[in-house]
């Protein structure tokens, strides 16, 4: 795991050096989905003979390029709106997600963008705090929080969008699964150097990477995408070809390659 609070680190610590250490131990092959964990995790580096990385996949039949308006049927955006997009649990267990940082950053957003929305795509136990932090910075005319969304609406949103942000301020985000369908859908992203997520964004080719915690650098790269329609336009396209380095036939193969070598052991 890659909780990084505490108890939990103390709790997961003791996990991973007895069960999980007896299982890796046993185990031929291991495969984890973080790219953090293939790369930093101290706990794996001692297994790295037999640890293999296979990232999540997305359909990117579903997920593609186009602009949708349906949307606005919903929401009050205007065909000009700038729409910023979180997708995300809102709970108090994913604090991490950073999501009251991204909302800090947004009035210094509006100061440059006025036509922006924040859209907030997700539920949970943090959704009051976080909206009440909207009140008192005076955006809540500026932001939307859609609560659940299936995943026609989630897609609409995405390509409905001008940038998709995911602002994790801990390694507790091991991958960033939002980020690869924003570029799956043509746009450009943002996310903290930290966790998973800088291995997934080339900073300034096919998105942006900020410092963790910093509304100050989040706003700056908002501002910077928002303000900059080709900049936005050829990070989308090489978001696209990213993300279909994830589709799903491929996370497949590479499975099922590690299951025939296991077999073959």
């Amino acid at each position: 795991s890659v909780k990084d609070s505490f108890p939990w680190n103390m709790v997961l610590s003791a996990y991973n050096h007895s069960l999980i250490h007896c299982l890796i131990s046993i185990g031929l092959m291991v495969i984890t989905p973080s790219p953090y964990c293939y790369h930093e995790s101290k706990f794996l580096r001692r297994f790295k003979g037999k640890v293999v990385w296979i990232p999540p996949g997305v359909d990117i039949k579903r997920y593609e390029p186009g602009k949708s308006f349906k949307p606005h049927d919903f929401y009050p955006f205007s065909p000009s709106s700038k729409i910023v997009l979180f997708v995300g649990r809102i709970t108090k267990g994913d604090r991490h997600k950073g999501v009251d940082y991204l909302i800090k950053a947004f009035p210094q957003v509006l100061n440059k963008v006025k036509d922006a929305y924040l859209v907030v795509a997700g539920r949970g136990d943090l959704v009051p705090e976080y909206k009440g932090l909207c009140h008192s910075l005076g955006i809540v005319n500026n932001t939307i929080f859609t609560g659940f969304v299936d995943e026609d609406r989630l897609i609409e949103l995405y390509q409905s969008s001008d940038v998709t942000v995911l602002p994790s301020i801990t390694i507790a985000e091991g991958f960033g699964m939002s980020l690869i369908e924003g570029s799956a859908c043509g746009k450009p992203v943002i996310a903290s150097a930290i966790g998973g997520m800088k291995y997934l964004v080339q900073d300034g080719i096919d998105g942006l990477i900020v410092p963790p915690k910093d509304e100050n650098a989040l706003a700056e790269a908002i501002i910077s995408i928002l303000s900059n329609e080709k900049m936005a336009e050829d990070m989308g396209v090489a978001g696209r070809q990213k993300a279909e380095q994830y589709d799903w036939e491929i996370i497949v193969d590479k499975t099922e390659a590690v299951f025939k070598e296991v077999a073959r052991l």
